[in-house]
């Protein structure tokens, strides 16, 4: 068997249908690949739908997992189930491009490359993604030429058995980049294929866009465990300082809104965890935000520079005078 494709699964019914309709809609023969669902726990009919694929298409096999654990603890589900020489890690609300494994086994069985990368593009949720799914499909300006993502690349399996590179269960968010930081030690040899035929859905309601008090849990928690892998050389590149930044500067942000006593308890917590304050850094955190508004443009300033104890004094003081300025407007109106 060329190709595992593992497939984490967690309420998606919405998408997975498109997602394994691509995945199908291939020019090899069945058992020269295999699909890999992991259900982690899902609470709508994804399971349903899985079932019944699986019913007509013999290459697709459901794993349920007893809770939900995560989409890291999904994949490193897949990755030990996995029986091909390679796997690829495909999102349940992507898809990709229909028969294009023929060309990528020509590539992965020539050149017996440690990697094979392929070409993303990016669109947004709720798009008409018929234009996606022709056999030449045309790159736009979201296309990323062998960008270093995760499901851009296809690896082979004994390289994550070998060197026991598996996710970090007890990441959240950034996941992806510290297996491929990890996974990067081990790569000697990588191939391209020329074409875009991943395509990637950007949705309003995923973890990394929505907020509340998990997504702070998961932010924090994810900053330390990377901190930590930092730290301790596990990961040979630094890039994933920018993501321990960024996800910082984004529970330090919204502490900044509590009433001092509690966020006070909170600062505590973050310090025991050795995530705050954290060293100046020449970061980048990009904001959206009116960039006419200049309240709105210091805010964004003071936001960038949170991570220190006096960027966070800073930043909790201006937020004190834009609320006496808000009910000093609502009284002078």
């Amino acid at each position: 068997m060329v190709l595992s494709i593992v497939v984490p699964v967690y309420n998606v019914e919405k998408y997975l249908a498109e997602c394994l309709d691509s995945l199908l809609c291939q020019n090899v023969e069945k058992n020269e690949y295999e699909i890999i669902c992991i259900d982690d726990k899902s609470t709508d009919n994804s399971t349903e739908i899985i079932e019944r694929y699986i019913k007509t298409n013999g290459n697709i096999k459901l794993i349920r997992l007893p809770e939900n654990k995560g989409v890291s603890a999904a994949r490193n589900a897949g990755i030990y189930d996995a029986k091909g020489d390679y796997v690829w890690f495909v999102d349940s609300d992507d898809f990709i491009a229909p028969n294009c494994l023929k060309d990528i086994f020509f590539s992965i069985k020539s050149d017996n490359a440690d990697t094979l990368f392929v070409k993303p593009i990016s669109f947004k949720d709720g798009i008409d993604t018929s234009i996606y799914k022709g056999n030449d499909v045309k790159e736009d300006e979201t296309t990323e030429k062998y960008s270093e993502w995760l499901w851009t690349r296809i690896i082979k399996r004994k390289l994550l058995t070998e060197h026991n590179v598996y996710f970090d269960e007890g990441v959240y968010l950034s996941e992806d980049n510290l297996f491929c930081s990890v996974l990067n030690k081990y790569v000697l040899s990588t191939c391209n294929y020329d074409k875009a035929c991943y395509f990637y859905r950007i949705r309003e309601n995923s973890l990394s866009t929505s907020a509340g008090k998990e997504k702070l849990n998961r932010l924090i928690i994810s900053a330390k465990n990377i901190n930590e892998a930092i730290k301790s050389k596990r990961v040979e590149e630094e890039s994933l300082t920018q993501d321990v930044y960024n996800y910082v500067i984004m529970v330090l942000f919204e502490y900044s809104k509590m009433p001092y006593f509690k966020s006070k308890r909170k600062i505590k917590e973050l310090k025991t965890l050795n995530v705050f304050p954290l060293k100046d850094y020449n970061h980048r955190f990009y904001e959206y935000g009116d960039k006419d508004n200049e309240d709105q443009k210091k805010l964004i300033d003071l936001k960038n520079k949170c991570y220190t104890v006096k960027g966070y004094k800073r930043l909790r003081h201006f937020r004190f005078w834009l609320k006496i300025k808000r009910k000093l407007g609502r009284i002078f109106k």
